[in-house]
């Protein structure tokens, strides 16, 4: 892996102060996996430069001493912010506020601190092909999914390259079909109406991926570029597919993300009308096998 002198030497056009690529990076209690995503950054080979923003967000491992170090190493290239309170226990829209809003690339590219990028052209591609193609806003492409509790893996699908079959497969999987680590996208889109998306949604992906499908052209990468870590321990993954108080009180809040957007003149109202539909339809179905969980236990 190339020192940070190096690395910026072997970048062709961009400059630490105005890098092309913003790399945001949000962790929590990732230090099992979260030196192997600063290499995936960092082994990154570009004609470009980027910066790494990462986020931790009172981490109670040792992250934030992996953080620094490789801080030192790498001081004008990663820019951490280490906090000494964990906000997304008060609400705040974390990645969001501490990352995207200070980025000063002309994209972002996302990767959480416990998933990884396992080649190092991954970059290069994406950007130079949205560079040759202007309308589009997103890119993204396949990914290893690595099931942590179970031990195995498997590869995200390659969809239809069909706009509305898109927006189908967000239906189904609440934009799951498109892995959060791959993603690239303008940061000009937060100016234009996703930033106003984020600040009321209660994640951080979802928004970014259904405001592109209705707003943008959106291109799909058929390589297998990524790593992500699927229900990881402590995970809002694994919370999820574990706690039905929780995914209730999930669905609740995409369910008042869905009434926001609807009041939106900018929004395909029978896009949203279907998603809504689909969160109340999935709400009543995780509240009766809640219902059905609780009469088997009183009986036992």
């Amino acid at each position: 892996m190339k020192n940070e002198k190096e690395l910026i030497n072997s970048w062709q056009y961009g400059s630490i102060e105005k890098p092309l690529v913003s790399i945001c990076c949000l962790t929590f209690n990732h230090s099992e996996f979260l030196e192997k995503c600063l290499k995936g950054f960092l082994g990154q080979q570009t004609k470009f430069s980027f910066e790494i923003l990462i986020y931790d967000d009172f981490s109670t491992d040792c992250n934030q001493e992996i953080i620094s170090k490789y801080h030192l190493l790498y001081p004008n290239i990663i820019k951490p912010i280490l906090s000494s309170e964990n906000q997304y226990s008060r609400g705040e829209k974390v990645n969001y506020k501490y990352n995207f809003l200070r980025a000063s690339g002309t994209y972002i590219a996302l990767c959480e601190g416990d998933d990884y990028w396992h080649q190092p052209e991954k970059l290069e591609l994406q950007i130079s092909f949205m560079q040759s193609n202007p309308n589009v806003g997103l890119t993204w492409h396949r990914a290893i999914l690595n099931n942590y509790q179970e031990k195995s893996w498997s590869i995200s699908p390659m969809p239809f390259l069909c706009k509305y079959f898109y927006f189908f497969c967000f239906l189904r999987t609440g934009g799951g079909f498109i892995p959060t680590n791959s993603i690239i996208f303008k940061k000009k889109s937060l100016s234009t109406g996703l930033g106003n998306w984020l600040a009321k949604s209660p994640v951080g992906d979802a928004p970014i991926k259904l405001w592109h499908i209705i707003h943008s052209d959106i291109y799909f990468l058929n390589e297998n570029l990524s790593t992500s870590n699927r229900l990881v321990n402590g995970s809002w993954s694994l919370k999820h597919s574990k706690d039905n108080a929780f995914k209730i009180e999930h669905l609740k809040k995409i369910i008042e993300f869905n009434l926001f957007l609807l009041s939106l003149k900018e929004c395909k109202k029978f896009m949203l009308l279907l998603w809504l539909s689909l969160n109340l339809t999935n709400l009543a179905v995780v509240f009766f096998q809640g219902l059905q969980i609780q009469k088997k236990v009183t009986k036992t």
